[in-house]
């Protein structure tokens, strides 16, 4: 299966069962992009392997290295990562 995005993982789940109830086998799942919420183990759970093409951390160290991203920028992911719904809530961002 194929994902642009992985977060908890809880949408991939409904895919799968949805897929393995009409008789289709599913083990393993490509992401683009894995913000690294619970996926992976959520997936792990029901057997199904992760394989992402990108971490969440990733885009920080790329930007700090590359020189494109400030402190603030990094103020605000790390604020992000510790709590992204109050972040998103804060924000304006609906996480539907």
């Amino acid at each position: 299966m194929f994902e642009d995005v992985t977060n908890s993982g809880v949408s991939s789940i409904k895919a799968i069962e949805t897929l393995r109830n009409n008789s289709l086998e599913v083990t393993d799942i490509i992401s683009v992009v894995d913000y690294s919420f619970g996926a992976e183990k959520a997936l792990e759970s029901i057997s199904v392997k992760l394989h992402s093409m990108v971490k969440r951390d990733n885009f920080l160290v790329y930007g700090v290295v590359s020189g494109k991203t400030d402190s603030l920028c990094v103020g605000n992911y790390k604020d992000y990562l510790n709590n992204p719904l109050e972040w998103n809530f804060k924000n304006g961002f609906s996480l539907d």
